[in-house]
């Protein structure tokens, strides 16, 4: 699925749960690609940083955000990834992890 495609289809949804009443205040997605290119649609000029609300054009009520939230487990799992895969294959990515 592309970026493009996944906009489309949230925006769909975003606005079907907001005719039947409800109330759409967050989008949670892990960091795939489509995810962050869909992300990166929504910024309003190409110098603005990184994009974590946009407005919800469905809402009835005045410039109610819809804020992106990345996946916590997601998160942590890439987290535990980097620091296993610290001295693995060519040595690039040496992260240190202190414990007191």
């Amino acid at each position: 699925m592309s970026g493009d495609q996944v906009y489309s289809l949230v925006w769909g949804y975003v606005r079907r749960l907001e005719a039947c009443g409800f109330r759409v205040i967050a989008l949670t997605c892990d960091g795939a690609s489509p995810n962050r290119k869909f992300y990166s649609m929504m910024r309003l000029n190409d110098n603005e940083g990184p994009v974590y609300k946009t407005v919800n054009a469905y809402s009835n009520e005045e410039n109610r955000p819809i804020f992106f939230i990345s996946d916590p487990p997601h998160l942590i799992k890439t987290v535990q990834n980097c620091w296993s895969n610290s001295f693995g294959h060519t040595r690039t990515r040496q992260l240190w992890v202190g414990l007191y």
